[in-house]
C-alpha cells in the first residue's frame, strides 16, 4: 500500500534519530554540544510523531468500506492540503540541516557521516513521497468526484426523460437495407432544407407524407443517421428526434423534455436545470411546460443550428388541438432561431393542414431501393441465385406489383 511505504520510512527515520541520541553518550561532548544534539533529536522525534499520526489517520483504503466510505476517506485525505504538506517538508529539511551542521563540528563526524547521509536521503525521499501522495490523493478524489458526477448526471437525465430515442433509432436502423434511401438525401428539397439560411423562413420546415407501408420510418432513420454524419465535427450544431408510436401515449411535456434531453446529452448540464431538478426532486414532481420551454429556448439559443426530426405524426395519440400546440411551439423557436424541422406522416388532411406554405417531399418505395433489397434477399435461395433470368423475372414482377409501396 502507498501509505505503508511512507509509514515505514517515518519509522526508519525515527529509529535512526534514537540511535543518534544513544550513541552520543559514548563520545566526549561538551554540555552545550550534548544539549544541542538532544534538542535537535527531540525536535525530529516530535515532528516524525506528527507525521506518523497523519499517516495513520489517512490509512490506505483497504477495499472493505462501501462506496460512500471510500468517498469520505478520499475527501479527508484531499483535505490534507498542499500548504500543510509543504510545512512538513520544510521542517524535515530544517531538522536534517541542523543535524548535519552539528555533526560537522563533532570529532566523530567521519564515522557518522554515512548515517547522516542515510538520514538525509530518507528524509528527502519522504518529502517526495509526501508530494506524490498529495498528487495521488487528488487524482483519486477527481476519479471519485467524476464517478459521482456521472451518476448524478445519469439520474438527472433519466428524471428529465426516461424515453430512449437513441435505442429506437438503433433498432430501426438495423432494419434498413444498405444503400437504400439515398434518393431522398439527394433531392433538392432535402438539400435545401439542410442548407437553409436563417433568413429563409419558408424553407426551414420539410413535411414528408407517404402511404402506409412505404418505409417512412426507415427513411427517417436514414435521415437521422445522415444528419449525425454531417454534423459530427461541429459541436455548435445539435440534433434531436422523436419516433411516435400508436401503442404509446406521450404528453407535450414528455415529448419536449425528451428533445431537450437529446440537445444537452453531450454538453454541460445547464445550471438552471440542475436547480429545477433539485427543487422538483424534493417534492417528487416534474418540470412544467413553461420550465421545459424556457430550458429549450436557452439551449437552442446557444447552438448555431438545430435540427429536429419527428416521425409518424399520424400515430401521435395527442388530441388534435394538442398536436397543433406541439407544432406551434416548435414553429415559435423557428421564428427566432436557426432551427430546421422535418416531420413525416401518413396522408392525413388534418395533419397536412398544420403545414401550410412549406416544402413537401413525398416518401415512396423507389424501384432502385426495392431492387437493391431483392437482389440481396434472393441470393439466399440457391435456385434463384443460380438462375439470373429467374431472378430478373422475380424482381421485375415484384417492382411492378409494389407500385410505390
Amino acid at each position: 500500500m502507498i501509505l505503508d511505504l511512507r509509514q515505514n520510512r517515518v519509522e526508519t527515520l525515527s529509529n535512526m534519530f534514537q540511535s543518534i541520541t544513544a550513541e552520543h553518550h559514548g563520545h566526549h561532548l561538551s554540555e552545550q554540544q550534548r544539549g544541542t544534539l538532544s534538542d535537535i533529536t527531540k525536535r525530529c522525534q516530535l515532528l516524525l510523531g506528527e507525521i506518523r499520526k497523519k499517516l495513520d489517520y489517512y490509512a490506505e483504503f483497504d477495499g472493505s468500506k462501501n462506496f460512500r466510505g471510500a468517498v469520505q476517506l478520499f475527501w479527508k485525505r484531499f483535505l490534507w492540503d498542499e500548504k500543510e504538506v509543504t510545512e512538513f517538508r520544510e521542517q524535515i529539511s530544517q531538522r536534517v540541516k541542523d543535524l548535519t551542521l552539528l555533526l560537522a563540528h563533532l570529532n566523530w563526524y567521519v564515522p557518522w557521516r554515512g548515517l547522516c547521509w542515510i538520514v538525509l536521503t530518507i528524509a528527502r525521499q519522504g518529502i517526495q513521497d509526501t508530494k506524490d501522495l498529495t498528487i495521488s490523493n487528488r487524482k483519486g478524489v477527481e476519479q471519485i468526484v467524476q464517478h459521482v458526477n456521472e451518476k448524478d448526471r445519469f439520474d438527472l437525465m433519466k428524471w428529465l426523460s426516461p424515453i430512449n430515442s437513441a435505442a429506437k433509432q438503433a433498432d430501426t436502423l438495423k432494419l434498413r437495407h444498405k444503400g437504400t434511401g439515398r434518393w431522398f438525401l439527394e433531392t433538392n428539397e432535402f438539400s435545401n432544407w439542410f442548407n437553409q439560411a436563417q433568413n429563409q423562413r419558408e424553407r426551414r420546415t420539410l413535411f414528408c407524407q407517404g402511404a402506409p407501408g412505404t418505409g417512412k420510418t426507415l427513411m427517417i432513420s436514414t435521415v437521422i443517421d445522415e444528419l449525425r454524419r454531417r454534423i459530427r465535427n461541429d459541436s455548435t450544431i445539435q440534433l434531436a428526434y422523436f419516433y411516435f408510436n400508436y401503442r404509446a401515449e406521450f404528453t407535450i411535456e414528455e415529448i419536449l423534455a425528451n428533445l431537450l434531453k437529446q440537445l444537452i446529452q453531450d454538453a454541460m448540464i445547464p445550471y438552471r436545470l440542475k436547480s429545477l431538478y433539485e427543487s422538483h426532486r424534493k417534492h417528487e414532481t416534474h418540470l412544467t411546460l413553461e420550465e421545459i420551454l424556457e430550458l429549450l429556448e436557452s439551449t437552442i439559443s446557444e447552438s448555431s443550428k438545430v435540427f429536429i426530426v419527428i416521425d409518424a405524426l399520424d400515430e401521435c395519440q395527442l388530441p388534435h388541438i394538442h398536436q397543433q400546440e406541439l407544432l406551434t411551439r416548435i414553429s415559435g423557436f423557428q421564428d427566432i432561431h436557426n432551427l430546421g424541422f422535418l416531420a413525416t406522416s401518413r396522408d392525413n388532411p388534418d395533419i397536412s393542414d398544420m403545414f401550410p406554405n412549406c416544402p413537401r417531399l413525398r416518401i415512396e418505395a423507389k424501384d432502385t431501393d426495392i431492387k437493391a433489397f431483392l437482389e440481396t434477399s434472393l441470393n439466399h435461395f440457391r435456385c434463384v441465385k443460380e438462375s439470373p433470368d429467374l431472378r430478373e423475372e422475380i424482381v421485375a414482377a415484384i417492382i411492378n406489383t409494389a407500385d410505390g409501396m
